[in-house]
């Protein structure tokens, strides 16, 4: 889980499953769909475990079929914790965080398989999972290691001096310089011999801005400097209104770390204009709740139903064929204006697009009533010459006439 694609195309995965289990009885099949599977207890995996359990029991208010008994979420560690990036007190509060919230947390467990939905882990549970999630740490490149003549460790990252060129601490390689996920950069500021760099954003974007002085000063001919960065603490998210901080010995933990997470990450994006945009969609977010609608780009083909907030409905293209919503058993749009008696609910221009792009899959007609191939549209008629009178022709013409 590295784009923000894949995030998207996780939360619709998790909404499409609520659509479908609330039409169902309980049972085995509902029950697989409202099961989640995260594999990886590292920042990666616990703040998108925690993301998703967020919306999942926020979108329990919109769908009174189902109940907090019904959901099941299970992150995977192989280790004893989670979090190693923080000390073991903080990561036992994470831990029994989650399990308050209803999720279970396997910890020195490994996934041994997840064919076709049914997962089995080394303690010998078994069950079915609709969503499962792998987020068990970054791996190098392989065109790194396996494209190239440049020097890489046994784990396949690019070996890289402390000034951030690319070698040994004998010889580096003339004219190549690495920052990034892919660099094991040493870790000048802890002091011990053989520590790396972590894999994120904090320490990538200053290698990055250092990397660039460095090159700079090598062209104008002067000496690039090491890179040493002292870490300003680790904060993570666990949810709306929960997360994690720490600084050396001070912990922080519930809402205000939640708030200097949030606030972090503000001071990140780039612009005034980013800015505001983004605290204004924070601030709907906590004031109205989560959206429940899902991206129109990657909606669900296929799905009857309609997609409700809490504050109206919302009927999405594709989604056309039956005009009474499946979970909130009300009448869509569409159905409305029928039995308000105006006549085809498909006539305005949105329900047409609608139902085009519907027809358009089932490779028929957009009109109900005709089957097979659309007819080709008819040419309209090339336009004629416009009749000139007599009487209005130059007398030049009417001479030479």
């Amino acid at each position: 889980m590295k784009h923000v694609e894949e995030a998207v195309a996780i939360r619709d995965t998790l909404l499409t499953a609520f659509d479908r289990a609330s039409v169902l009885p309980p049972g085995p099949e509902r029950q697989r769909l409202l099961t989640v599977t995260f594999v990886g207890g590292g920042f990666s995996g616990v703040e998108g475990f925690g993301e998703l359990l967020s919306l999942a029991t926020s979108l329990l208010r919109t769908y009174p079929e189902l109940s907090p008994v019904d959901l099941s979420f299970h992150l995977v560690e192989a280790a004893g914790r989670i979090l190693p990036e923080v000390t073991d007190e903080p990561g036992r509060w994470v831990v029994r965080a989650l399990e308050e919230r209803g999720a279970h947390v396997h910890l020195d467990t490994q996934l041994v398989s997840a064919v076709g939905g049914h997962v089995v882990l080394s303690t010998g549970q078994e069950f079915d999972s609709e969503l499962i999630v792998w987020a068990a740490g970054n791996a190098a490149n392989p065109v790194v290691a396996q494209h190239t003549d440049l020097p890489v460790d046994d784990r396949g990252f690019l070996r890289v001096r402390a000034d951030l060129r690319v070698g040994t601490a004998q010889a580096a390689v003339p004219d190549a310089w690495a920052a990034g996920d892919d660099a094991a950069v040493p870790d000048l500021a802890v002091g011990t011999p053989g520590a790396r760099t972590a894999p994120n954003a904090q320490h990538a974007v200053r290698q990055g801005r250092h990397l660039a002085a460095n090159i700079a000063a090598v062209l104008r001919g002067g000496t690039p400097r090491d890179y040493v960065h002292r870490s300003l603490g680790v904060v993570a998210t666990l949810g709306l209104g929960q997360g994690v901080f720490q600084y050396r010995r001070l912990v922080v933990t519930g809402f205000p770390a939640w708030v200097m997470h949030r606030g972090y990450h503000m001071l990140a994006v780039p612009t005034w204009e980013r800015k505001i945009r983004v605290l204004t969609v924070w601030l709907a977010a906590a004031v109205f709740g989560r959206e429940s609608y899902r991206s129109p780009a990657s909606s669900t083909r296929g799905t009857r139903s309609c997609v409700a907030g809490r504050r109206g409905r919302r009927v999405l293209p594709g989604w056309v064929g039956d005009h009474t919503c499946a979970r909130t058993r009300r009448p869509t749009m569409a159905q409305s204006a029928v039995r308000r008696g105006r006549g085809d609910p498909l006539r305005g221009s949105a329900h047409r697009r609608a139902r085009d792009v519907a027809a358009r899959r089932r490779g028929r007609d957009r009109r109900p009533d005709r089957a097979g191939p659309r007819p080709p549209r008819p040419r309209p008629p090339l336009p004629q010459p416009r009749a000139v009178r007599r009487d209005r022709v130059p007398l030049v013409h009417r001479r030479g006439a």
